[in-house]
């Protein structure tokens, strides 16, 4: 039998599907409980927690949801907080290091994120009508409790920058 990749003394017999490991019993309760404590809007949520220590266990990460579901969409790994898959979970991490992009050059799935970077998401439709260019942004939305598209101009206020990763 597998040891626990974090207890390796002891036996891994608990198979966690959504994270496709085994763990102890211990980790096993601790992983069920962060799992149900990571918040509706977050995408995908069963990998976003992570191990803390032996005292804390296994929590829910202190990351936002937006920057782990983009991560997840474009295998983004970067950064020193990263879910239990590796992935990105902070903005500041998900664009360090990446281009900036004019609107004029946008693409499908080209990162945007706020002024603030607490907030991104990707461009998953570009429209140009009567050469007015309509984007839409689909987010991680904690105010509408799910993985969201949006009018960039009417949502978002046409603020924030756009990135490209690659």
């Amino acid at each position: 039998m597998a040891q626990c990749p974090i207890h390796g003394a002891r036996r891994a017999d608990t198979l966690n599907a959504a994270l496709n490991e085994s763990f102890c019993a211990k980790c096993a309760g601790e992983i069920q409980t962060a799992q149900a404590s990571v918040n509706q809007h977050v995408d995908p949520k069963a990998c976003f927690i992570n191990y803390a220590s032996s005292s804390a266990g296994w929590v829910k990460i202190n990351g936002t949801g937006c920057a782990h579901w983009v991560a997840h969409q474009l295998g983004i790994t970067r950064g020193s907080y990263r879910c239990h898959k590796k992935y990105t979970v902070r903005v500041p991490d998900l664009v360090n290091g990446l281009s900036e992009v004019a609107l004029s050059d946008l693409q499908i799935n080209d990162i945007w994120a706020n002024a603030n970077l607490d907030h991104c998401g990707l461009v998953s439709k570009i429209e140009n009508t009567n050469g007015t260019k309509k984007i839409t942004i689909k987010h991680c939305s904690s105010s509408q409790g799910r993985v969201a598209e949006n009018d960039f101009a009417t949502y978002f206020h046409s603020g924030g920058k756009f990135y490209r990763n690659g």
